[in-house]
């Protein structure tokens, strides 16, 4: 009976560690104007996927203790990164985050597609990708075209002895790999870069965090960058960030770790992103697409009239696959059959943009099989 109850006990004190492991809005989003501490350190271990991990951080030695990261959202749906010297966008729409790219001094970006980047709540073992393409101008002379896609998973749970000698529990690890190709010609750049591909280094960028309850943002970080010419690691740059949390803040995480035991969180299996309509705060309310014999149906809502609306059909390289553009669209709902019954099985992504606004396009991704 003694063996009996231990089991049980055993049992429900995983299943309440499981539940309560998720990353909510709350916990990934910053607050206005948000400035983070992070302490930059030698070095890191990651560790592997799974449950039950140990990572001790406690004996990291900090090599720069100033390292500042600010957060900024000058609209409610709109938060802005400041990292490593670019302005990283990102568009919040219900409980779906979308990166939109990245700005710096030498780089403007004048039309973009847009990925998905987190889904809240997002839980232990949920994973998502997409895919983006950015375009725009290198110090107002060159061409830049960036393709790629994004993976994100929540691919380990375990406990983090922090610097400070706490121990906190119930800490989810979040991986978010990048891969892209990115391209510069004194030309406008019209070809995918798929067909290039061979002739431009590979770039892998890498991102672990760190999320535990009651403290916003991740309080550790690694940051891997890695580039690949003719299939060969030809640099790679590594660097590790751990939160510097002062004492009113580590009270803080102490009393929300102590509320996170015993609180239940949904299943965290997330739906097909190929399968859930999309919502976005603009003139499109709201888009599906699903195959047909003719191609692809695509059905969406027109919140007010569009003096113009174009539709873009294109593969991960940026191949363009369908093209159309009607002037005037009244208030309304709307389906278009898509003539793609003879394009070949991929990837690809459906591109709406309304009134010429090429900065705010709207994306639907689907799979031809």
């Amino acid at each position: 009976m003694r063996r009996t109850t231990l089991i049980l006990i055993m049992l429900n004190v995983m299943f309440v560690a499981l539940a309560s492991s998720n990353i909510t809005r709350e916990m990934y989003l910053p607050t206005q104007n948000e400035v983070a501490e992070f302490m930059e350190v030698e070095d890191l271990s990651e560790g592997s996927r799974g449950e039950g991990w140990f990572w001790n951080f406690s004996t990291a030695t900090i090599t720069d203790g100033n390292a500042h990261r600010r957060y900024i959202h000058p609209l409610d749906s709109l938060y802005i990164e400041q990292l490593d010297g670019s302005m990283h966008k990102y568009l919040l729409s219900g409980d779906t985050l979308y990166w939109k790219g990245f700005e710096n001094p030498g780089t403007d970006m004048r039309d973009t597609v847009t990925a998905v980047i987190m889904r809240f709540p997002f839980s232990y073992g949920d994973s998502l990708s997409d895919s983006y393409i950015l375009k725009g101008k290198y110090y107002r002379q060159l061409y830049f075209v960036e393709s790629g896609n994004i993976e994100v998973v929540a691919d380990a749970l375990g406990t983090i002895k922090m610097p400070e000698g706490d121990t906190l529990s119930n800490i989810l690890r979040v991986k978010e790999t990048k891969r892209f190709h990115a391209y510069m010609s004194p030309q406008s750049i019209n070809v995918p870069l798929d067909t290039i591909a061979d002739t431009i280094p590979l770039q892998v960028q890498t991102r672990y965090r760190w999320y535990a309850h009651g403290h916003t943002l991740p309080i550790a970080e690694i940051i891997e960058k890695k580039v690949f010419k003719n299939h060969r690691l030809e640099a790679e740059e590594r660097k590790c960030f751990i939160v510097d949390i002062d004492s009113r803040q580590l009270q803080t995480l102490r009393n929300a770790q102590q509320r996170s035991i015993g609180t239940k969180s949904r299943n965290g299996i997330t739906p097909s992103m190929y399968e859930e309509p999309i919502t976005l705060p603009d003139n499109i309310q709201s888009i599906t697409a699903t195959e047909s014999s003719r191609g692809v149906s695509l059905r969406f809502n027109v919140a007010h009239q569009a003096t113009m609306l174009s539709i873009d059909v294109v593969d991960f390289g940026g191949r363009v696959y369908h093209s159309s553009e009607t002037q005037n669209y009244p208030q309304g709902e709307y389906q278009r059959e898509l003539p793609l019954a003879e394009i070949p099985n991929g990837d690809y992504m459906i591109v709406i943009v309304t009134d010429g606004d090429k900065e705010n396009p709207i994306k639907q991704l689907v799979k031809r099989r």
